[in-house]
Protein backbone atom coordinates (compact mmCIF):
# COMPACT_ATOMS: atom_id res chain seq x y z
CA UNK A 1 0.00 0.00 0.00
CA UNK A 2 2.72 2.90 0.67
CA UNK A 3 4.18 2.39 -2.93
CA UNK A 4 0.65 2.95 -4.09
CA UNK A 5 0.61 5.75 -1.68
CA UNK A 6 4.05 7.24 -2.42
CA UNK A 7 2.86 7.11 -6.41
CA UNK A 8 -0.36 8.63 -5.89
CA UNK A 9 1.64 11.86 -3.68
CA UNK A 10 3.85 12.04 -6.74
CA UNK A 11 1.75 12.33 -9.38
CA UNK A 12 -0.70 14.41 -7.52
CA UNK A 13 2.30 17.05 -6.16
CA UNK A 14 3.56 17.19 -10.37
CA UNK A 15 -0.18 17.87 -11.20
CA UNK A 16 -1.24 20.33 -8.51
CA UNK A 17 2.04 22.45 -7.95
CA UNK A 18 5.11 24.14 -9.31
CA UNK A 19 6.08 24.89 -5.75
CA UNK A 20 8.64 22.36 -3.67
CA UNK A 21 7.08 19.54 -2.29
CA UNK A 22 8.36 20.31 1.02
CA UNK A 23 6.84 23.71 0.55
CA UNK A 24 3.56 24.17 2.45
CA UNK A 25 0.15 25.32 0.46
CA UNK A 26 -0.69 28.52 -0.02
CA UNK A 27 -4.19 28.02 0.66
CA UNK A 28 -6.41 31.31 -0.49
CA UNK A 29 -10.01 31.84 -1.20
CA UNK A 30 -12.43 28.84 -1.30
CA UNK A 31 -11.37 25.11 -0.35
CA UNK A 32 -12.30 23.24 -3.75
CA UNK A 33 -10.90 20.16 -5.17
CA UNK A 34 -7.66 21.22 -6.14
CA UNK A 35 -6.73 21.74 -2.69
CA UNK A 36 -8.21 18.87 -1.56
CA UNK A 37 -5.93 16.83 -3.59
CA UNK A 38 -2.82 18.93 -2.78
CA UNK A 39 -3.59 18.74 1.24
CA UNK A 40 -3.81 14.67 -0.03
CA UNK A 41 -0.68 14.56 -1.20
CA UNK A 42 1.20 16.42 1.10
CA UNK A 43 -0.51 14.36 3.99
CA UNK A 44 0.18 11.14 3.00
CA UNK A 45 3.90 12.40 1.98
CA UNK A 46 4.11 13.16 5.95
CA UNK A 47 2.24 10.20 6.98
CA UNK A 48 4.56 7.90 5.56
CA UNK A 49 7.44 9.80 6.49
CA UNK A 50 6.23 9.54 9.82
CA UNK A 51 5.42 13.07 10.30
CA UNK A 52 2.20 12.39 11.71
CA UNK A 53 1.39 16.32 13.07
CA UNK A 54 2.06 17.54 9.92
CA UNK A 55 -0.03 14.94 8.08
CA UNK A 56 -3.27 15.98 10.24
CA UNK A 57 -2.70 19.67 9.30
CA UNK A 58 -3.06 18.87 5.42
CA UNK A 59 -5.72 15.35 5.79
CA UNK A 60 -8.27 16.70 8.20
CA UNK A 61 -9.33 19.54 6.00
CA UNK A 62 -9.29 17.52 3.00
CA UNK A 63 -11.24 14.33 4.71
CA UNK A 64 -13.66 17.17 6.01
CA UNK A 65 -14.49 18.51 2.28
CA UNK A 66 -15.24 14.50 1.13
CA UNK A 67 -11.88 13.44 -0.40
CA UNK A 68 -12.05 9.10 0.19
CA UNK A 69 -8.25 8.57 0.02
CA UNK A 70 -8.03 11.32 2.86
CA UNK A 71 -10.75 10.01 4.65
CA UNK A 72 -9.27 6.32 4.36
CA UNK A 73 -5.70 7.42 5.72
CA UNK A 74 -7.51 9.09 8.45
CA UNK A 75 -9.14 6.31 9.13
CA UNK A 76 -5.86 4.51 9.86
CA UNK A 77 -4.19 7.08 11.69
CA UNK A 78 -7.24 6.32 14.21
CA UNK A 79 -7.04 2.93 14.03
CA UNK A 80 -3.29 2.73 14.44
CA UNK A 81 -2.88 6.07 17.00
CA UNK A 82 -0.32 7.54 14.44
CA UNK A 83 -0.62 10.84 15.42
CA UNK A 84 -3.74 10.93 17.59
CA UNK A 85 -5.76 9.31 20.33
CA UNK A 86 -6.33 5.91 19.06
CA UNK A 87 -9.69 5.75 18.61
CA UNK A 88 -11.69 2.62 16.61
CA UNK A 89 -14.87 4.86 16.66
CA UNK A 90 -13.13 7.57 14.66
CA UNK A 91 -11.35 5.06 12.33
CA UNK A 92 -14.96 3.68 11.84
CA UNK A 93 -16.20 6.84 10.93
CA UNK A 94 -13.64 7.80 8.15
CA UNK A 95 -13.67 4.89 6.67
CA UNK A 96 -17.33 5.00 6.59
CA UNK A 97 -17.54 8.41 4.58
CA UNK A 98 -14.90 6.73 2.71
CA UNK A 99 -16.92 3.62 1.56
CA UNK A 100 -19.99 5.69 0.59
CA UNK A 101 -18.04 7.08 -1.96
CA UNK A 102 -16.51 3.79 -3.22
CA UNK A 103 -13.47 4.04 -1.90
CA UNK A 104 -12.03 0.16 -1.28
CA UNK A 105 -9.41 0.44 0.99
CA UNK A 106 -11.85 1.66 3.35
CA UNK A 107 -14.29 -0.88 2.83
CA UNK A 108 -11.82 -3.13 3.10
CA UNK A 109 -10.21 -1.76 6.32
CA UNK A 110 -14.11 -2.25 7.87
CA UNK A 111 -13.93 -6.23 6.89
CA UNK A 112 -10.96 -5.68 9.13
CA UNK A 113 -12.11 -3.98 12.12
CA UNK A 114 -15.13 -6.51 12.08
CA UNK A 115 -12.89 -9.99 11.69
CA UNK A 116 -10.78 -8.21 14.79
CA UNK A 117 -13.87 -6.72 16.70
CA UNK A 118 -12.39 -3.35 16.98
CA UNK A 119 -14.84 -1.01 17.77
CA UNK A 120 -17.51 -2.86 16.32
CA UNK A 121 -19.07 -6.61 17.19
CA UNK A 122 -16.72 -9.46 16.30
CA UNK A 123 -18.42 -10.80 12.76
CA UNK A 124 -16.88 -13.18 10.41
CA UNK A 125 -19.84 -13.23 8.03
CA UNK A 126 -20.23 -9.04 8.26
CA UNK A 127 -15.84 -8.92 7.38
CA UNK A 128 -16.72 -10.85 4.54
CA UNK A 129 -19.41 -9.06 3.63
CA UNK A 130 -17.11 -5.86 3.73
CA UNK A 131 -13.83 -7.60 1.67
CA UNK A 132 -16.27 -9.16 -0.76
CA UNK A 133 -17.40 -5.68 -1.51
CA UNK A 134 -13.50 -4.47 -1.81
CA UNK A 135 -12.13 -7.30 -3.25
CA UNK A 136 -14.97 -6.89 -6.11
CA UNK A 137 -13.99 -3.68 -6.70
CA UNK A 138 -10.26 -4.75 -7.01
CA UNK A 139 -8.60 -4.01 -3.40
CA UNK A 140 -5.99 -7.03 -3.90
CA UNK A 141 -5.74 -6.89 0.31
CA UNK A 142 -9.55 -7.81 0.34
CA UNK A 143 -8.63 -9.97 -2.66
CA UNK A 144 -6.22 -11.85 -0.78
CA UNK A 145 -8.98 -12.15 2.24
CA UNK A 146 -11.42 -13.74 0.23
CA UNK A 147 -8.92 -16.48 -0.80
CA UNK A 148 -7.95 -16.69 2.04
CA UNK A 149 -11.23 -17.31 3.50
CA UNK A 150 -12.18 -19.85 1.02
CA UNK A 151 -8.93 -21.41 1.07
CA UNK A 152 -8.94 -22.44 4.86
CA UNK A 153 -12.89 -22.27 4.99
CA UNK A 154 -12.79 -19.24 7.23
CA UNK A 155 -16.41 -18.05 7.23
CA UNK A 156 -16.89 -20.05 4.09
CA UNK A 157 -17.21 -23.64 2.70
CA UNK A 158 -13.59 -24.43 1.40
CA UNK A 159 -13.61 -23.51 -2.36
CA UNK A 160 -10.41 -24.03 -4.15
CA UNK A 161 -11.13 -22.53 -7.84
CA UNK A 162 -12.70 -19.75 -5.94
CA UNK A 163 -9.40 -19.16 -3.54
CA UNK A 164 -7.30 -19.79 -6.49
CA UNK A 165 -9.34 -16.90 -8.33
CA UNK A 166 -9.18 -14.08 -5.62
CA UNK A 167 -5.61 -15.60 -4.99
CA UNK A 168 -4.33 -14.94 -8.36
CA UNK A 169 -5.89 -11.90 -8.58
CA UNK A 170 -4.50 -10.71 -5.15
CA UNK A 171 -0.73 -11.45 -7.03
CA UNK A 172 -0.87 -9.76 -8.62
CA UNK A 173 -1.71 -6.27 -6.72
CA UNK A 174 0.73 -3.72 -5.57
CA UNK A 175 0.71 -4.53 -1.91
CA UNK A 176 2.53 -6.03 0.90
CA UNK A 177 0.41 -8.93 0.76
CA UNK A 178 0.85 -9.74 -3.01
CA UNK A 179 4.01 -12.48 -2.22
CA UNK A 180 1.80 -14.15 0.43
CA UNK A 181 -1.10 -13.76 -1.64
CA UNK A 182 1.26 -15.81 -5.04
CA UNK A 183 2.24 -18.70 -2.12
CA UNK A 184 -0.97 -19.13 -1.22
CA UNK A 185 -2.31 -19.25 -4.50
CA UNK A 186 0.17 -22.00 -5.60
CA UNK A 187 -0.98 -24.06 -2.53
CA UNK A 188 -4.80 -23.32 -3.81
CA UNK A 189 -3.27 -24.47 -7.76
CA UNK A 190 -2.20 -27.73 -6.41
CA UNK A 191 -5.24 -29.16 -5.13
CA UNK A 192 -6.93 -28.14 -8.84
CA UNK A 193 -7.60 -30.72 -11.10
CA UNK A 194 -6.05 -30.01 -14.52
CA UNK A 195 -9.05 -28.78 -16.08
CA UNK A 196 -10.33 -26.42 -12.97
CA UNK A 197 -6.78 -25.25 -13.29
CA UNK A 198 -7.19 -24.12 -16.88
CA UNK A 199 -10.28 -22.94 -16.32
CA UNK A 200 -9.19 -20.63 -13.58
CA UNK A 201 -6.95 -19.32 -15.45
CA UNK A 202 -8.95 -18.53 -18.00
CA UNK A 203 -11.15 -16.68 -15.36
CA UNK A 204 -7.89 -14.77 -14.04
CA UNK A 205 -7.48 -13.49 -17.60
CA UNK A 206 -11.19 -12.39 -18.43
CA UNK A 207 -11.59 -10.90 -14.53
CA UNK A 208 -12.41 -7.16 -14.42
CA UNK A 209 -13.45 -5.06 -11.51
CA UNK A 210 -17.07 -3.88 -10.92
CA UNK A 211 -18.39 -0.42 -10.90
CA UNK A 212 -19.21 0.73 -7.41
CA UNK A 213 -23.27 0.78 -7.17
CA UNK A 214 -24.08 0.10 -3.60
CA UNK A 215 -23.65 3.64 -1.74
CA UNK A 216 -27.26 3.03 -0.40
CA UNK A 217 -26.04 -0.32 0.99
CA UNK A 218 -23.01 1.05 2.62
CA UNK A 219 -25.06 3.88 4.09
CA UNK A 220 -27.66 1.64 5.71
CA UNK A 221 -25.39 -0.97 6.66
CA UNK A 222 -25.35 -0.95 11.05
CA UNK A 223 -21.62 -0.24 10.97
CA UNK A 224 -21.95 2.94 8.58
CA UNK A 225 -25.59 4.23 9.24
CA UNK A 226 -24.34 5.93 12.56
CA UNK A 227 -21.52 8.06 10.10
CA UNK A 228 -23.07 8.85 7.12
CA UNK A 229 -26.49 9.97 6.10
Amino acid sequence: MRSFYLAVVAALLLACTTQSPDTPPVHTGKYDDTRAELDFALGSKSYWQGNYAKALTHLRPAAEFGHPNAQEVLGVMYRKGAGVTQDYGQAIKWYCKAAVLGEPRSINNLGVMHRNGFGVSKNDDTALKWYRMAAELGNPGAQLNMGIAYLFGRGLAKDDVLAFLWLSLAAKGDFDGAKRAAELRDDAAARLYPDQLKAGKVQVANWKPRSFNRAREVRLSDTCSPYVP
